[in-house]
């Protein structure tokens, strides 16, 4: 059914659905006396009828703009705009935003270590009625945001109320993944662990070496430096030097990030390693990270879409004063099969390759 000719109504959507105007009003506030499922199916007809609410008075009496923010926190702007989960982050925000007809603003907010930790410009300027967080959100940001009064929800890292990723479980099921193709010597690449997400790969990945009884070497686990201080290639393809030129070094690493897998293979090409002859790469990452790249690369991928919508929905719910009971929701990832892993190697390596010096 399409309305045409004159405007959608909200009595228009109560007959399409076959309630109430007043439960269609309620839906489409999110108003927690409507079940989800009622409200899924008002807020999808609204979309298809072209509903196009009338929201200044509304908003006014209600002191509400009718906008979400979404905050990108840590290093620099240069940084945050070349870090890759935050590009899936942004897209997936827009997309939603767009979907539910919500106007939105997007903030980056470098994060001065030891410095004053401003409020972001769109809650001190009363820009958005809430927002989602994504990224590092130290002590210092979470009274900052607290301050303003405004409801929030962290993203990637955990807040008073966030939506991440199962970080822990995409170890894991790397690390079975490897062990069982016979993989005994398993490494791991993996960012700062001041940040909570590689903090937990790190646990995780270390919890499944003695859950499937294999070696753990302290030479085996590399932890990158804070990226925004050096240049990210040329410090990670120096660091996995001396992981990739031990003399017993690892048939399989695992890389928590995209960025450093494709480092890790094009390094061990220019030492004379071949991925996955040589050495097997299993890294974490977005869909839209891993792209068209070559080769194909074996990883667990994050759910970002899935985190960004249920973020997105329990902000919305904040808002509305609706009570949440779960404030810290963990979503876990999907395995998708690539070129860059094989069974371990069934022959002797070879003498182990002598570092480059690096640029």
């Amino acid at each position: 059914m399409l309305v045409t000719g004159k405007r959608t109504t909200l009595s228009d959507i109560a007959k399409e659905v076959g309630v109430s105007a007043a439960t269609v009003s309620l839906a489409l506030q999110n108003d927690s006396r409507i079940s989800d499922e009622r409200r899924q199916e008002v807020q999808a007809a609204a979309r298809r009828l072209g509903y196009h609410p009338q929201l200044a008075g509304r908003l006014l009496r209600a002191n509400r703009t009718g906008q979400l923010g979404l905050i990108l926190t840590g290093g620099t702007r240069t940084l945050l705009s070349d870090l890759g989960f935050y590009g899936p982050t942004q897209a997936a925000f827009v997309d939603e935003c767009e979907t539910l007809g919500v106007g939105y603003h997007i903030e980056m907010a470098p994060l001065d270590e030891g410095g004053v930790v401003p409020l972001p410009r769109q809650l001190a300027g009363g820009m958005v009625d809430g927002a989602l967080v994504a990224g590092y959100c130290p002590a210092e940001l979470t009274q900052v945001l607290e301050s303003s009064g405004k409801p929030w929800v962290s993203v990637w890292e955990p807040g008073l109320y966030s939506v991440c990723a199962n970080s822990r479980g995409c170890a894991r099921m790397a690390v079975q993944h490897l062990a069982a193709l016979g993989h005994r010597r398993i490494g791991l690449v993996t960012g700062p662990t001041r940040y909570h997400t590689h903090q937990t790969v790190q646990q995780g990945f270390r919890e499944a070496l003695v859950e499937f009884h294999l070696e753990e070497r302290a030479e085996w686990q590399l932890e990158t430096k804070e990226l925004s201080k050096y240049p990210t290639g040329v410090h990670i393809a120096a660091l996995v030097d001396g992981l990739l030129c031990l003399p017993v070094r690892p048939t399989a690493i695992v890389c928590n990030g995209i960025d450093m897998a494709h480092i890790l293979i094009f390094r061990g090409l220019e030492l004379g390693l071949h991925v996955p002859g040589d050495f097997s790469v299993f890294c974490t990452g977005s869909r839209a990270d891993a792209g068209g790249n070559y080769p194909r690369l074996t990883r667990v991928q994050m759910p970002v879409v899935d985190m960004v919508t249920q973020a997105i929905d329990m902000l919305r719910r904040r808002i509305n004063g609706t009570t949440i009971r779960d404030h810290h929701v963990s979503l876990d990832p999907t395995f998708v099969e690539g070129e860059t892993v094989a069974p371990a190697p069934a022959i002797v390596l070879p003498p182990h390759p002598t570092p480059r010096s690096s640029p």
